[in-house]
């Protein structure tokens, strides 16, 4: 008895979900099929509403107002509504070609859809893997390129010897001139007090030689040998 009346209880608001779920669906259709075919749809809209309607009021009228008659009265009307749409449907007013056009149309629209869902997939699927052809060409250019500054670096790093291995060797000849070249003139000074005596002895001689009678061609010959000696 308890699970009757919250049956009884809970219909009007499982009648309002059906009759939300059938306004759902004429909007859905309607989005979905040719004008044409939804116009042609409106008396099975009319049908599935009154006959729900008929029938939730024949159990409200037995339930709240006990009365058989309401009920009766309520579910006979609710026959009549189907045995019209029978009669209707008989009489082409409701064409059975109708309601398999609207399922020839859904079917359409959801191979359409499922089309348009395969063919956006193998779009994705080709620029995924063009995108991976992409990122390897891309990592193995910068392999590569890796690869060329390692061995200009490597490069560089030789010059770099080479070139302080040539100063090493400029700063050892450098201080071998300068050895050389104190040598040189340690040498010079050398020599040049060694030679400075004999010179001195024989500027002495030249001297005595000009004072003494000498023929003219002697004169000229002294006379460049001072020249020679200054």
């Amino acid at each position: 008895m308890i699970l009757t009346d919250l049956f009884y209880l809970a219909l009007p608001a499982l009648a309002l979900f059906f009759i939300l779920e059938i306004v759902q669906l004429a909007i859905y259709l309607k989005h979905t099929l040719t004008p044409e075919t939804y116009h042609k749809m409106y008396p099975v809209w009319v049908l599935l509403l009154v006959s729900f309607l008929l029938l939730n009021t024949a159990f409200i009228a037995e339930e709240f107002f006990g009365s058989e008659t309401l009920y009766l009265l309520f579910e006979m009307v609710a026959v009549l509504v189907f045995v019209g749409a029978t009669a209707m449907i008989r009489r082409g007013i409701i064409s059975v070609n109708v309601l398999m056009g609207v399922t020839g149309e859904l079917r359409a629209k959801i191979n359409e859809k499922t089309l348009e869902l395969k063919m956006a997939k193998d779009q994705l699927e080709e620029y995924s893997k063009s995108l991976e052809k992409m990122v390897e060409e891309r990592t193995k250019e910068l392999q590569e390129n890796v690869g060329e500054l390692t061995e200009a670096r490597t490069a560089l790093i030789n010059m770099m010897d080479d070139v302080e291995a040539a100063n090493k060797f400029l700063r050892e000849s450098v201080e071998k001139l300068k050895e050389v070249d104190k040598m040189k003139d340690q040498l010079l000074s050398n020599v040049s007090h060694e030679l400075r005596t004999p010179i001195t002895i024989v500027k002495s001689a030249l001297e005595l030689m000009t004072d003494e009678d000498v023929s003219e061609e002697q004169q000229k010959l002294i006379k460049m040998s001072k020249s020679n000696l200054n």
